[in-house]
């Protein structure tokens, strides 16, 4: 037997599931198409979340406000020595520190002093800066003759920040070097410095042609790419080829076509390519326990990637299944986009807009699983509604269809799909202590629009709060023992703030010698 709902009913229902002290999205009963609502009554629905998610837009989000606009309370805001894992930890900022080298890539120690800096050539970098041993960093700089606008190169830089080895990339987001399967310390996992193959996120777009099945609009594009230290291609996955395997329903392809998601101001929406599906993320899976139990999705070279336009996380074949089981390239484990009680991905929860997705290399706590920062924030196509129809039967898809004004931190068992650990903080910022200063867990969690982590060799976590600019390391319990927001800042711009991603590595990989070669 249907259940009649009217309008107001469902509109005040919209109005809980919207609200910023709600958990996860906006609907989370049963298919609206089976609640007896009328065609005329579910565009009306539509209508209303979609004023409701404008008006809620600017309120508290991940920007920095207050507190950490103060200048006083920057620097070193939190420090334990006998709980953080101790070493030098590279900051991936977007303002130069403002000393005679004015670095925008900067390697503290523990108390917050620059140990050095860099910036790559050109007028930025585009995507994440790692540490490789012996003092040298990755990471991109700008190519203004790139084919697609905001491209960079792979570029190797020494510690007098020189450059020392470049592969011709349209490169954004991230990069991998082989050694490291996601780009950070572990124990017997380093980078290798000569010979190495590299893995690299670029961008591209595609002739409008062969992507209209996609969207009515021209899209912006990633391209995975695998290259030999020679730069020779050596594997190559173009998103846009494997549409047809995301899952998308009826109502996500409706909202796709309707060219809702670019990059720019409302009056260049023309002008701009639909930003589709906004890859965040490459890393190969690494050797792992669960391969080594016979799992071949998990095989060492598969490489795991996200899409923050799509709310999925996935991993990506590299070679044949041995049984004709699928094909190179063919994506063989995912996660998302329906997180419903429908499918598979109801325990984890509705993840949205989420960035560096990775499997915990071998030698750390937590090995095998995946790490996987979820934003929050509004991103995913689909109905805001499940079931949602216009009058004329028409699916009312569109982007985003998510939204949630906190972020969390999982580690997920990617064979049973079930979260094994969580970070997040809920509470609005408050001084609970009295103290003047918003620290450690009386701050807001929440990353809109960037982000990272990274499981250290003690079981703690690094966390990079990209939007506000804090970096914090936090016990398995979630107690903060070390948090640090640059100094260095320009209160007038968002950028100005930002860090884009943070790694910590051990003292070992910076030789004594270098320390006085800034």
């Amino acid at each position: 037997m249907k259940t009649t709902i009217g309008v107001l009913s469902i509109v005040g229902i919209v109005s809980v599931l919207a609200s910023p002290a709600y958990s996860q999205t906006f609907w989370h009963g049963v298919n609206i198409e089976d609640a007896g609502v009328s065609p005329e009554n579910m565009q009306a629905i539509h209508n209303a979340i979609k004023v409701g998610m404008t008006d809620l837009a600017p309120t508290p989000t991940g920007f920095p406000t207050g507190d950490m606009l103060n200048a006083e309370h920057r620097g070193m805001r939190i420090y334990d020595p006998n709980k953080a894992w101790n070493g030098y930890t590279l900051l991936n900022t977007f303002t130069g520190t403002g000393t005679q080298k004015n670095g925008n890539n900067v390697l503290i120690d523990m108390e917050g002093n620059i140990v050095n800096e860099w910036t790559f050539p050109g007028a930025g970098y585009l995507s994440a800066a790692k540490a490789l041993p012996g003092g040298n960093i990755a990471g991109s700089s700008v190519d203004p003759n790139a084919t697609t606008p905001g491209g960079g190169k792979l570029t190797q830089l020494n510690w007098q920040g020189e450059v020392v080895r470049q592969w011709d990339t349209n490169m954004h987001h991230d990069h991998e070097r082989e050694g490291s399967p996601c780009g950070y310390y572990a124990p017997g996992a380093e980078p290798k410095l000569e010979g190495a193959k590299v893995l690299v996120l670029e961008s591209t777009r595609p002739d409008p042609e062969q992507t209209k099945h996609i969207s009515a609009k021209f899209i912006k594009d990633d391209l995975i790419r695998e290259l030999d230290w020679d730069g020779n291609e050596l594997f190559r996955w173009q998103c846009w080829e494997h549409f047809d395997q995301f899952g998308l329903d009826e109502w996500a392809e409706a909202g796709l076509d309707k060219g809702l998601n670019y990059e720019g101001p409302d009056f260049m929406k023309d002008m701009l390519p639909e930003d589709w599906s906004h890859g965040n993320d490459v890393a190969w899976c690494g050797p792992n326990k669960w391969y080594d139990a016979g799992d071949l999705r998990f095989h060492p070279d598969n490489i795991i990637s996200d899409f923050r336009s799509l709310n999925i996380t996935i991993i990506i074949a590299r070679h044949d299944h041995p049984k004709g089981q699928w094909k190179e390239g063919d994506i063989i484990w995912q996660l998302g986009p329906d997180y419903s009680q429908a499918g598979d991905n109801y325990m984890v929860g509705q993840i949205i807009g989420q960035h560096q997705a990775h499997m915990i290399p071998q030698g750390l706590p937590g090995e095998g699983n995946m790490l996987i920062f979820d934003n929050g924030g509004a991103a995913g196509y689909g109905a805001l509604i499940q079931g949602l129809r216009d009058a004329d039967g028409n699916p009312l898809g569109t982007w985003p269809n998510t939204f949630r004004m906190f972020s969390r931190v999982l580690e997920i068992n990617p064979v049973t799909k079930q979260v094994v650990w969580e970070f997040k903080q809920t509470r609005l910022s408050e001084d609970l202590d009295g103290d003047g200063k918003i620290l450690g867990n009386e701050k807001l969690f929440f990353s809109n629009l960037m982000a990272g982590m990274q499981r250290l060799p003690n079981g703690n976590t690094l966390i990079c709060e990209a939007d506000p600019g804090r970096v914090f390391e936090v016990t398995v319990s979630g107690e903060v023992v070390w948090e640090y927001a640059p100094t260095w800042f320009n209160p007038q711009g968002f950028m100005g703030v930002a860090i884009y991603r943070a790694y910590r590595v051990p003292y070992s990989w910076v030789p004594k010698e270098l320390l006085n070669k800034k």
